[in-house]
């Protein structure tokens, strides 16, 4: 056994891994999905699918549980793309439900049902960076090659305010790079303009949820009123997310703890009037960046606001 010291500790830990899962074993990533991932047998019993995507620390985990609060949402994956890569199976195979063991939490006969997805960009790894190729992990290409029916997928790219998501990766021991938080949001500009003419995607700005701004409720609804999925609340339902959320890497304790937790014990999908806090012995590792971080990412989150308030009608 190597008594050589980890990397980093906790959710960090877990999340990094020298190579990725399909180098390790000397096959591709589709080929990987292709053996470990189980669709319904016949095309009527595919649920809706919505895509969600965009930089770490945006609001996804977020949308994760609240989605799988959702009464007509027969399941939601957390990053099922990115933990095979990362992992292969080791935290269980991507099963998305079909009629049969799922409609029937739909909230009344005939309702669409529901199935949600989300995938991060980055923050360790440049083969985890979405952008459009077979090289990269982008979700709408790999989904529709493993056989999803791309009429019934739609998506919603998630941005948050990037000096903000900066600061918040150093929650962890491993921090992001500033350079690599550049190319996350490149990646996901990238790819929301080479799809948004081939499927629905909806640019949700994570900042618009300020109650000084138009508030969560507000926004929230309006993307889901875009993506056709009908609004109930903000409120997150615990027996629900522990039937319907395929966690995959994130039921590792560490993970769970640092990632999922914290947003769960909020109860409900909220903004936070605080902005986050360069903890003092990070200091040297954050403020030197910043104009960096302002001067590669800003024009792309300003895109995007515009982008966001036009599609939400804001």
């Amino acid at each position: 056994m190597s008594n050589e010291k980890p990397k980093y500790s906790g959710a960090d830990a877990h999340i990094f891994v020298e190579k990725s899962y399909p180098e390790k074993v000397g096959t591709t990533l589709l080929d990987l999905l292709r053996e470990h991932t189980r669709l319904p047998s016949r095309k009527e019993a595919f649920p809706k699918m919505t895509i969600f995507f965009g930089p770490g620390r945006s609001s996804s985990t977020a949308w994760a549980l609240l989605a799988a609060s959702h009464p007509n949402c027969i399941g939601a994956a957390y990053q099922p793309l990115k933990s095979i890569a990362r992992h292969g199976p080791k935290y269980g195979e991507i099963c998305v439900p079909c009629i049969e063991n799922g409609r029937g939490n739909a909230l009344t006969a005939g309702a669409p049902f529901w199935f949600m997805t989300k995938e991060v960009a980055g923050p360790f790894h440049p083969w985890e960076d979405i952008r459009p190729g077979i090289g990269a992990i982008d979700p709408f290409y790999l989904w529709t090659e493993l056989g999803y029916p791309p009429e019934l997928i739609n998506g919603v790219v998630i941005i948050r305010e990037p000096k903000e998501v900066f600061i918040s990766n150093f929650k962890f021991e491993g921090g992001i790079d500033p350079r690599l938080l550049a190319s996350n949001y490149q990646g996901v500009l990238d790819l929301y303009k080479y799809y948004k003419d081939k499927f629905p995607i909806v640019p949700f700005v994570f900042d618009l949820c300020n109650p000084f701004t138009f508030g969560a409720k507000t926004v929230v609804a309006a993307t889901m009123n875009k993506i056709g999925v009908p609004f109930c609340d903000l409120q997150f339902n615990p027996c629900a997310i522990e039937k319907k959320l395929q966690l995959f890497e994130a039921a590792v304790p560490d993970e769970y703890k640092d990632i999922v937790e914290p947003t769960l014990v909020k109860g409900q999908f909220g903004y936070p009037l605080n902005h986050s806090k360069i903890p003092e012995t990070k200091r040297d590792q954050i403020e030197p960046h910043l104009g960096f971080i302002e001067k590669q990412c800003g024009p792309i989150y300003r895109y995007f606001i515009i982008e966001s308030k036009k599609a939400l009608e804001l």
